[in-house]
C-alpha cells in the first residue's frame, strides 16, 4: 500500500517538474519561459505539422488573444490576412513587430506585413515565440502589442531531399521542395514552394475575385569558421499575384478584376564569436526590398450624378510601392 503511494507521488512529481522550453524572444537573451517577464507563447515544429497549416498566420491562430483574418472588401482593396492580438489592428497591424531568425520584416511604408509574399516556408520553421502584451521595449515601439520571432531551422537539421505536395478544393495546389547538404564545415540548405487556391467563397451569385498565388525560393548557409566562430547567410525571394476587384460591384454586376503583383527579397548576414562562456558577440547585417506592383483604371465618373456640368471621365491609378530597408546591428551578450 505504502509503495503504491510512493509510486504515485513520484509520477505527479515527474509531471509537476517538466523541462520549461528555453525562449529567445523576451529580452533576446536565452532562458526559461518561465523566468521571462512577459506571457510566451512557443509553437513547435510537431504542433505546426499537426496543425496542417498553409501559412504562417494560419499557425498563429494557436496563440491565446491572437485574431487571424482575412480583408476583403468590394472597393478594390487588396485582400490580405489580419493578424492581430485582441483585435487592436487592422490590416497592416502597425503596433506588432514580426522578426525572421531576428530579422524584422515589418514594413516601415505602409505599416504591417504582407503574410502572403514572406519568402520563408512553413516547413522549414523551428519553432515561433509569440511574446504577448506591451512590455517588449527591446523591440521597439511597434511592438506594443506583440512580437512574433519565427525561428527557421538550421542548414544542419535539413539534410537531403524533401518533397511535399497538398491538393484539395477551392483550387488548393501546393508544392514544397527542399534539399540540404554539407561539405566539411558548411551546411547548406534551399527550398522551393508554390501556393495556390481560389480564395473564399463569395456570398452573392459572383465569385469575388481574390484567387492568390504565391512562389518562394530561400536558402541557408551556416559556416563554422572555428570553435569560437560561426557565420550564417540567408537569402530569399517570395513573389505573390493576388487577384482582386478594381471598383466596387454589386451582386447584379459581375466584379472587375485586376492582379496586384508583390514581391519580397531579402539578404541577411550574421556573425557570431562565442568569446566565452558567459560573453557572445553578434554582428548582423540585412537587407529587405518590398515591391508593390499595382495599376488600373477607376470605373467612369460622372460629373452629373453631382450636379456638375462636365463630361463622364476616367482615372488612371498607380498604387505602386516600393521600400528598401537596411539594418546593421552589433549586439554583446553577458
Amino acid at each position: 500500500m505504502t509503495s503504491s503511494t510512493g509510486h504515485a507521488e513520484n509520477t505527479e512529481d515527474h509531471e509537476l517538474f517538466f523541462d520549461m522550453p528555453m525562449v529567445l524572444s523576451a529580452n533576446r537573451l536565452e532562458q526559461p519561459a518561465s523566468d521571462a517577464a512577459v506571457s510566451i507563447t512557443v509553437i513547435d515544429r510537431k504542433t505546426i505539422e499537426a496543425s496542417g497549416a498553409r501559412t504562417i498566420p494560419e499557425v498563429l491562430r494557436l496563440v491565446p488573444g491572437m485574431q487571424v483574418g482575412f480583408s476583403g472588401n468590394e472597393f478594390g482593396d487588396e485582400p490580405k490576412y489580419v493578424v492581430s492580438y485582441h483585435g487592436h489592428s487592422d490590416q497592416y497591424s502597425r503596433q506588432m513587430q514580426v522578426l525572421v531568425d531576428g530579422r524584422s520584416i515589418y514594413n516601415p511604408f505602409y505599416g504591417g506585413i504582407n503574410w502572403k509574399a514572406v519568402p520563408v516556408n512553413i516547413d522549414d520553421i523551428e519553432r515561433i515565440e509569440v511574446s504577448r502584451g506591451p512590455n517588449i521595449a527591446t523591440y521597439g515601439s511597434n511592438a506594443f502589442m506583440a512580437a512574433i520571432n519565427i525561428i527557421t531551422r538550421t542548414a544542419a537539421e535539413d539534410q537531403g531531399s524533401y518533397v511535399r505536395t497538398n491538393v484539395g478544393n477551392h483550387d488548393i495546389r501546393d508544392l514544397t521542395y527542399r534539399y540540404g547538404g554539407s561539405s566539411g564545415d558548411l551546411d547548406y540548405r534551399i527550398t522551393a514552394s508554390t501556393l495556390n487556391d481560389d480564395g473564399l467563397d463569395s456570398a452573392n451569385q459572383f465569385d469575388y475575385p481574390d484567387d492568390t498565388n504565391s512562389n518562394n525560393v530561400d536558402y541557408r548557409l551556416d559556416y563554422q569558421l572555428d570553435n569560437k566562430n560561426t557565420i550564417s547567410y540567408q537569402g530569399g525571394y517570395g513573389n505573390n499575384k493576388q487577384q482582386t476587384d478594381v471598383n466596387h460591384s454589386s451582386a447584379e454586376e459581375i466584379p472587375s478584376r485586376r492582379t496586384v503583383d508583390n514581391t519580397q527579397f531579402f539578404q541577411f548576414l550574421k556573425w557570431e564569436n562565442a568569446i566565452d562562456q558567459d560573453n557572445t558577440l553578434q554582428l548582423q547585417y540585412y537587407y529587405n526590398l518590398y515591391d508593390k506592383e499595382d495599376r488600373f483604371t477607376s470605373a467612369v465618373i460622372d460629373p452629373a450624378a453631382f450636379g456638375l456640368p462636365a463630361d463622364p471621365f476616367s482615372l488612371s491609378v498607380n498604387g505602386d510601392i516600393k521600400s528598401e530597408r537596411h539594418n546593421l546591428e552589433l549586439t554583446h551578450f553577458m
